[in-house]
This record gives structure tokens, C-alpha cells and sequence, in this order.
């Protein structure tokens, strides 16, 4: 992987990177079947826990940096237009939103149609799909003077990712709900049981103090790596491309 990628691995489990050296060689792949496959050897591994070939999945760093260098060709404030079979004008979007520790927790990749009174936001691979983009696909062009009153539309399109980003997170937290509040739980007992074995053990001395340090260290390690599941301040929305109907 160039370096520019090998630096968003920190994202990713150490034991992996280690494990794996992927900052030498990164092996990934999209079919979740096959993921599955080369998981289940790993797991029936002596010598690793960690698959050969992980799953490229959506919140992957090679993802995120993929579609940032595709963006950085364009200047801040541009986005291209393809014209396809659509009736009306497309705004496709990039939606994510992280956890405080600037680490992408919830990903969305939609395509808003019925703005400006209506939006509807539908998967933006189906909809490339059904408009015909695909690997290969030339853009035939049409007059840009068809743009014109298309710029008011971008804050409708961005308000409906942000509402969609919204009931995602709402989902999300729904499902992890459980599992933070088992996780909490247990870390709390765990806690409290070491503190009691310390107070068990006999009075203050510079090796109880320092297995304090390591009691709190370690809770407080876990906590935040529990926190850090939940996204947190304010997503980030952009349009990445817009697809215009083509001439009749």
C-alpha cells in the first residue's frame, strides 16, 4: 500500500497490522463468501487469528481513501455531472459521520431524487445500476446551461443525507444497545472485583498502587473503546457527482 493509505491503518486492530505486516502487503477482497471461507481457517488456526483475506466492507480504510483520491480531483466547491437514463436530476452523496476519535463509525453512500419537495434517498449502486453507469460507461455530454437552476437543490440534497445519516445512527445505537450496556456491565465488575482483591491483599504500598494504575488504565482503555462505537459531533455530507437526464 503507498504510505497515504498505510497511514489511515491505524483505524484497524493492531494485532492485525502485526500479525499480517498488511502495511507491506494489504490483501482484501469483496466477496463476502470467500471472507467468510479464508475467517473460518484462520479460526481454525494455530498460529493466527486473523484471516489471509479480509472483507472489503464498507467502512474499510481502502475505501475511504479510494473515493478521497477520486474527490481530490475536483476543487472544493465542484463535483461532476454524468447524463443517464434518469428522469429528473440525481444527487449523488457521501455521508459519514465518526467517533470522537476522528475514526469513521457509519458510512452512507445514497443518491437523492425527488428534490426538491420530495426527496427520496435510494442505494447509490442500485442507482447507478438502473441509470446504466457502470465500468466502461462513456458520459455523452449535454449543455451545461441545463444546470443553472440545479445549485439550489444541493442544501435539499444534503438536508435529506443528514436525515437519513440521523435515523441510520438512531438504528445503529438501537442494535448496539445491548451489547454496550453487557459490555459496560461487565467492565464495572471487573473493576470492582480488582479493586476488592486489592483491599483484600493489605494496606497501601508501591505495588498496589501500581496495580491501581493498571486497574484504572485498563477501564478507562475499555470504556473508551466502547464509546468509541458511537459516532459523534456532526457528519460530514458531500455531493460526490450529479446525474443529469440525458438529452432527448
Amino acid at each position: 500500500p503507498p504510505a497515504d493509505l498505510a497511514r489511515r491503518f491505524s483505524a484497524l486492530p493492531q494485532t492485525y497490522l502485526s500479525e499480517r505486516k498488511v502495511t507491506q502487503r494489504l490483501v482484501v477482497t469483496g466477496l463476502a463468501a470467500y471472507a467468510g471461507e479464508r475467517l473460518a481457517q484462520a479460526r481454525e488456526s494455530d498460529t493466527t487469528s486473523w484471516p489471509d483475506a479480509l472483507y472489503l466492507a464498507p467502512l474499510h480504510p481502502v475505501l475511504d481513501w479510494a473515493a478521497d483520491r477520486a474527490l481530490a480531483r475536483f476543487a472544493r466547491d465542484e463535483a461532476p455531472v454524468l447524463a443517464a437514463q434518469v428522469d429528473t436530476p440525481v444527487f449523488c452523496m457521501q455521508g459519514m459521520w465518526s467517533n470522537e476519535r476522528g475514526q469513521p463509525v457509519l458510512v452512507h453512500w445514497g443518491a437523492i431524487t425527488g428534490l426538491p419537495d420530495a426527496p427520496d434517498v435510494e442505494d447509490l449502486m442500485t442507482v447507478l445500476d438502473q441509470a446504466g453507469i457502470r465500468s466502461g460507461t462513456v458520459n455523452p455530454g449535454f449543455d451545461t446551461e441545463r444546470l443553472a437552476g440545479w445549485q439550489s437543490l444541493v442544501g435539499h440534497a444534503a438536508d435529506a443525507e443528514h436525515q437519513h445519516l440521523l435515523r441510520l445512527a438512531a438504528l445503529r445505537a438501537e442494535a448496539l444497545q445491548p451489547r454496550t450496556t453487557e459490555f459496560t456491565q461487565r467492565l464495572q465488575r471487573w473493576a470492582g472485583a480488582q479493586q476488592q482483591r486489592l483491599v483484600e491483599h493489605g494496606p497501601v504500598d508501591p505495588r498496589r498502587r501500581k496495580e491501581e494504575e493498571r486497574i484504572a488504565a485498563v477501564r478507562d482503555e475499555t470504556h473508551n473503546l466502547i464509546s468509541s462505537l458511537s459516532p459523534a459531533g456532526k457528519p460530514l455530507i458531500r455531493v460526490i457527482a450529479v446525474i443529469a437526464p440525458e438529452a432527448s
